[in-house]
């Protein structure tokens, strides 16, 4: 796990060939792959234009033709992250959850978003770390704080 997290393994989920694949099966990646090499945008017509849209924003296309995210944080090299299409996102997280041995919410999103990029990849990340009994027992519980209220005695009330 600490190997991962400092970059020292590289992770198989970065083949471009598989994803390159992925998003060629998925109507949203599909759909603005063809819009950013025509040089259009969505209609409002389309069922799933808020998505599309939401790609396009930050969407580029890489040499090879697959869909990326250009990230850049501060003194870091900008980082080409992989779209991921939101119809495998659970499942590819779900995979990595177990494959890593069930890392936390904060260090699965740090391993993701160092080479993915998802529409809601926090909220799916918290979705699948939530969702193991194993894990969700090692959170830690919130404590119920007592109102204090001032009641009246039910005689006095009439």
């Amino acid at each position: 796990m600490q190997d991962v997290l400092l970059g020292s393994v590289r992770q198989s989920l970065t083949s471009c060939s598989v994803w390159l694949a992925v998003q060629a099966e998925c109507a949203d990646p599909l759909c603005t792959h063809a819009h950013l090499v025509q040089g259009t945008r969505s209609s409002r017509k389309t069922t799933n234009v808020n998505v599309v849209k939401m790609y396009l924003d930050v969407a580029t296309i890489a040499s090879d033709g697959l869909l990326i995210f250009k990230h850049s944080e501060a003194f870091m090299p900008v980082c080409k992250c992989i779209i991921i299409p939101c119809q495998v996102l659970d499942g590819l997280l779900t995979a990595l959850h177990i494959q890593l041995n069930h890392p936390t919410s904060h260090q699965l999103k740090n391993i993701v978003k160092r080479y993915l990029y998802a529409l809601d990849m926090d909220k799916a990340v918290d979705r699948v770390t939530s969702g193991y009994h194993s894990c969700a027992a090692l959170c830690q519980t919130p404590t119920v704080q007592q109102e204090q209220t001032t009641s009246t005695p039910p005689e006095a009330v009439g």
